[in-house]
């Protein structure tokens, strides 16, 4: 099984995934209840015990390498569901950052007068806490980002790529002035 690039298609086999979970645990049930049965056939001195115990053997390792299969294919599907939600984030991150760009140009019609610097005050003062609040979703999406390039260095262009298209949309957003990253 290919893990998939579309999230739609990542989403159908996560969904397979958590019904297999309990398969998977039926599974190791049965295979503990077959070695404890060929456990029970050593001990008894029965003359097939030697076939149940290749048998079991092969069931054993089959077994461990369709779990490890499983295991493998399973984090490979949560780190694409990572980096899906990693660029989802920054995508919207990014275009809450061009709302308020667009508010911050709104203000420039405000009227010079004492009504018009009233409200520039007010919305100024609301943008800056919203500037705020970016400001600490870049710094996640940074650590996100790094954590995300250590995990899938084969990733990692694609990653910086998308931080560095949020710092290009910050860089025009922020008032100038001394660095506040």
């Amino acid at each position: 099984m290919e893990i998939p690039e579309r999230i739609e298609d990542l989403e159908v086999v996560q969904q397979r995934f958590e019904t297999l979970e309990p398969e998977l645990a039926a599974l190791a049930a049965r295979v503990a209840s077959v070695g404890r049965v060929t456990e029970e056939l050593r001990g008894s001195g029965d003359r097939n015990r030697e076939s149940a115990r290749e048998t079991w053997e092969q069931l054993r390792d089959r077994w461990e390498r369709f779990r490890a299969l499983a295991e493998r294919k399973k984090a490979a599907l949560t780190a694409a569901l990572n980096i899906h939600n990693f660029r989802l984030e920054c995508h919207e991150t990014r275009g809450w950052m061009r709302e308020k760009t667009a508010a911050i140009e709104a203000t420039r019609a405000l009227g010079r007068d004492l009504e018009g610097i009233t409200a520039l005050q007010g919305k100024l003062s609301g943008m800056g806490r919203d500037l705020d609040a970016i400001q600490g979703k870049l710094r996640e999406l940074r650590a996100e980002g790094e954590k995300l390039q250590g995990e899938q260095p084969e990733r990692a262009a694609e990653i910086r790529e998308g931080l560095a298209a949020l710092e290009a949309e910050w860089d025009a957003l922020r008032p100038p002035g001394p660095s506040q990253s």
